[in-house]
């Protein structure tokens, strides 16, 4: 009987990944005056639809963990994934929006956050 090994450095990789996704989704939900419960319920209202879209693009964006990694920490289908990535994605190449700043600002937060987060554990 064989049994199966997984590599420290997988199980590293794994964790800080879900790490990052955590700072993600902490860091969109604080900006946008939601909570992260808010993110993984099944509420669908519109704002709160935008907020978790923006959190799956962020987590893709900055993680490249593939639809289904980030459909199981949301709790969707992989397919609202792949559509929230590219609603986002399509939304930031409009000229003149706010959310190219909006999404700016998140993500230096987010760095903020990493960083301040490796110090402590790191």
């Amino acid at each position: 009987m064989s049994e199966s090994v997984i590599c420290p450095c997988c199980v590293t990789r794994v964790a800080k990944r879900l790490e990052s996704e955590r700072i993600i989704c902490a860091t969109v939900a604080e900006f946008y005056h939601q909570t992260e419960e808010d993110l993984y319920g099944p509420r669908r209202i519109q704002h709160l639809s935008f907020v978790r879209q923006v959190a799956m693009y962020l987590c893709r964006k900055l993680t490249k963990g593939s639809f289904p990694e980030i459909r199981a920490l949301f709790g969707r289908d992989h397919s609202t994934v792949i559509h929230s990535y590219n609603l986002i994605g399509r939304r930031l190449e409009l000229n003149g929006t706010p959310l190219r700043s909006e999404i700016a600002k998140i993500e230096v937060l987010i760095a903020e956050r990493s960083a301040s987060n490796s110090q402590i554990t790191g």
